[in-house]
């Protein structure tokens, strides 16, 4: 067993000298160690950068802790420090433009290159790999930088600047189906959440501790939810919510886009927010919009409805979710208003992503999709709804309706037959402007994203049906097929699918503009009277 004498003593023995620097700053290992009965075994460190908790391989030579000199790089790399191996035993640090350090690894000499900072590191070679010791992270690292780095022995945690500084933003919204509080982070963080039913309850959990909240955090209250505990520990917030006899559902998901967790606490209204309303509106139709305002956006599937799954485990209902925020938020950027049928991992009736466009006055509503055939097949096809039934039905159709069916097995309701002709009826004043909008989908999704154009097609899809507006389904590429699999997981795939889509329904706009002006300036009929 170590003694702890011994361990402040190896301590004090620091080979890294900074010009300027004392060595009595040397900062000491962590007390933990002296615990370990043999010198190898490693204890769990990690950085924490921007939120992120980073954790860093580590081995004990002598009772001191050396970090694999690859996680720490990876760590730091490259949203601090731009890091390139010149060779085996090279690296190079570069902080600017202007600020570039070479990294001896055999020596542990670390020079600044056009400058004057030399710094010397305590470099351990192991199995051909090179640890860094402790210290460096303390001592050189903030000279290299220019910020504080620091450390908490209690949970042997290093932090990048001043942890207690983090602040934890959040924004909350209460409509009367659902409620969301929105937690905004510098960068992703590790978080999990944990729901208790019987308590009512749910605790967050994120791997970082944040600034103490204001006030007003703690004052939320309100129908579906409130805060009752905020608790920082060294290395970890967790945060505990009140849930109401309202919600019925608490779902989380984190938008990488908006650079947000955001919690969900739905209301049994929410997933069937609109029959009163389909069932008492009357299906009148309002002419076509002269300027499109609001987007409806409906990521496909979700929940225990997974969609397609492709050969690697890939689920529709992850892509669509996906590329319908990135498709919101470029949309947004532009100056659309945007509503979404699901902003989480939920499962949302078809007939009801309808009644969600409606009751929200949408101009456009864009389903989004993700393939899936039986037979060899690949890119991009666009759909807006069709009346008639087919003997004949596709693949995609068969597929993307398969739903109703389930809906009806487990919630069976009696059906206004007059009113759904009545609903179809208004529907048919916008096939032309549905075709158009599919065109320009259709046109931008080949010629942006490159695959193939499988073309514009009619066909009988329930979510389609029933809309007050120019609606089409967008069916971005196949699932089912390998190389567009791996293609749909890529962000940059999904930012260009987002972005054709969008440009289209810039297109679609400016004809529609052009369209409808000699409309806009006819008179009055009081002033034709007059």
């Amino acid at each position: 067993m170590v003694s702890v004498k011994k361990l402040l003593l190896t301590a004090a023995l620091v080979i890294l000298t900074i010009p300027g620097i004392s060595q009595t700053d040397t900062p000491t290992p962590p007390a933990a160690a002296a615990a370990e009965e043999t010198e190898t075994a490693p204890l769990n460190f990690s950085i924490i950068i921007n939120s992120r908790v980073l954790p860093l391989t580590t081995t004990m030579e002598e009772s001191v802790p050396y970090f694999l000199l690859s996680s720490v790089f990876k760590a730091l790399s490259p949203n601090v420090i731009t890091i390139s191996m010149t060779d085996s035993t090279h690296a190079e640090l570069i902080v600017s433009e202007d600020e570039t350090f070479d990294f001896d690894l055999k020596s542990g000499v670390i020079k600044e290159k056009n400058g004057d900072k030399t710094l010397s590191a305590d470099v351990l070679w192991k199995n051909k790999q090179p640890y860094i010791r402790f210290d460096f992270l303390t001592r050189a690292l903030p000279v290299i930088l220019g910020k504080e780095v620091s450390f908490d022995s209690t949970t042997n945690t290093f932090f990048l600047g001043k942890h207690a500084e983090i602040r934890l933003n959040y924004k909350v919204k209460v409509v009367p189906q659902y409620a969301v509080l929105s937690l905004l982070f510098p960068a992703r963080a590790r978080y999990r959440m944990e729901e208790n039913k019987d308590t009512k309850t749910v605790r967050i959990i994120i791997d970082s501790q944040f600034r103490k909240p204001d006030a007003d955090f703690m004052a939320i209250s309100n129908e579906f939810f409130s805060v009752l505990n905020y608790k920082m520990e060294p290395s970890r917030t967790t945060i505990t919510l009140s849930v109401t006899d309202k919600v019925q559902t608490v779902s989380k998901s984190f938008d990488r886009n908006f650079n947000r967790l955001r919690i969900y606490f739905y209301s049994p209204e929410f997933y069937n927010p609109i029959t009163d309303t389909l069932n008492q509106a009357l299906p009148i139709y309002k002419p076509t919009a002269a300027n499109v305002r609001k987007v409806i956006i409906d990521p496909g599937h979700g929940g225990e409805d997974e969609g397609a799954i492709g050969p690697k485990g890939i689920m529709e209902k992850d892509v669509t979710l996906s590329i319908a925020y990135k498709l919101a938020t470029i949309l947004k950027n532009r100056g659309y208003e945007v509503v979404m049928t699901r902003y989480s991992d939920v499962f949302v009736p078809l007939s009801d992503r309808t009644g969600i466009a409606n009751t929200n006055d949408g101009d456009i509503f864009i389903s989004i999709h993700a393939n899936a055939s039986t037979r060899k097949a690949s890119g991009a096809e666009t759909y807006y709804l069709s009346l008639k039934g087919t003997q004949t039905v596709s693949d995609t159709v068969a597929f993307e309706n398969r739903q109703l069916n389930k809906e009806k097995k487990v919630n069976p309701k009696k059906k206004n037959d007059l009113l759904f002709i009545l609903w179809d009826m208004a529907q048919t004043e916008y096939l032309k402007d549905s075709a158009l909008l599919a065109e320009q989908i259709q046109n931008a999704m080949n010629n942006l994203t490159g695959i193939r154009n499988r073309g514009v097609k009619q066909a009988n899809l329930v979510v389609l049906r029933g809309l007050n507006m120019p609606g089409v389904l967008v069916e971005v590429a196949f699932i089912s097929n390998p190389a567009e699999e791996a293609r749909l997981i890529q962000d940059d795939f999904q930012r260009r699918a987002a972005t054709a889509i969008a440009d289209s329904i810039d297109r679609y706009k400016k004809l529609q503009e052009e369209r409808m002006k000699p409309v806009l300036k006819q008179p009055a009929p009081s002033e034709a009277a007059q």
